[in-house]
């Protein structure tokens, strides 16, 4: 799936860097000869040119399997609003841009938008991987709920548990069993992954093994669809790999 979007994104930067003007393209290779991109990929180390005059593109941009927006079948292209409902079905997955947000949403998972900061979103089951832009918002789920500022973080919602890992950024989780157990905290690489249980006594735990299921590289393709870049230097860990 990565590899398929990388490639379609590098396809389309590449398609702007030869409309661009003499001007742009000297820009851009003087930022690579300075070595200002040579941490980036290719797809990157153009975009890092064309993010000031290029649009981000919003709604689904690649999705496998069936996908539901609102209980309406969804195809690449459809746009996806703040207040509706993405529903994914068995082995399905689908990639989405809201504002500035973007999604990676899993296989049997439901997320619902909200039409304010403070009831941001909500995940009602499965997993969602998600990066944000500027200002802090509160997200939910049924076990806890999560104010979080300059953020990429991973979900996997289940019947008895939640698991939250606050990829970096900064957050106030509080358990919906027990508020007195909030917490506040920051991650610059995926530092505190933890469980939340729907119970009073210990409704907070730390996840044994740490970080499972998202890796640096889904991460540095949702940031690419914002014309962002990651917090951190993806090759200074695991080759971006799944931990």
């Amino acid at each position: 799936m990565l590899g398929k979007i990388a490639n379609d994104l590098f396809t389309q930067s590449l398609n702007l860097y030869r409309k661009m003007d003499i001007k742009k393209r000297k820009s851009l290779r003087k930022l690579a000869g300075l070595g200002a991109v040579s941490a980036l990929s290719p797809l990157l180390a153009i975009q890092s040119v064309l993010a000031n005059q290029a649009a981000v593109i919003q709604g689904i941009r690649t999705l496998q399997g069936e996908v539901w927006i609102n209980g309406r079948l969804a195809k690449v292209g459809d746009v996806v609003r703040r207040t509706d409902r993405i529903t994914t079905g068995k082995h399905a997955h689908v990639v989405y841009v809201i504002g500035e947000e973007a999604y990676l949403q899993r296989d049997q998972s439901e997320v619902l938008f909200g039409e304010s900061a403070q009831q941001f979103f909500r995940v009602v089951t499965g997993k969602l991987l998600a990066v944000f832009g500027r200002g802090e918002k509160t997200l939910h789920t049924p076990v806890a709920t999560m104010g979080i500022r300059g953020t990429g973080c991973y979900f996997e919602v289940e019947p008895e548990r939640t698991y939250f890992c606050l990829c970096y950024g900064w957050t106030h989780l509080q358990p919906t069993a027990n508020p007195q157990h909030a917490m506040r905290y920051t991650s610059f690489h995926h530092d505190r992954p933890v469980y939340i249980y729907p119970r009073e006594q210990q409704p907070i735990e730390p996840v044994p093994g740490g970080v499972y299921n998202h890796t640096d590289d889904e991460l540095l393709m949702l940031e690419a669809l914002q014309y962002r870049s990651l917090p951190f230097d993806i090759n200074l860990y695991s080759e971006g790999g799944y931990y």
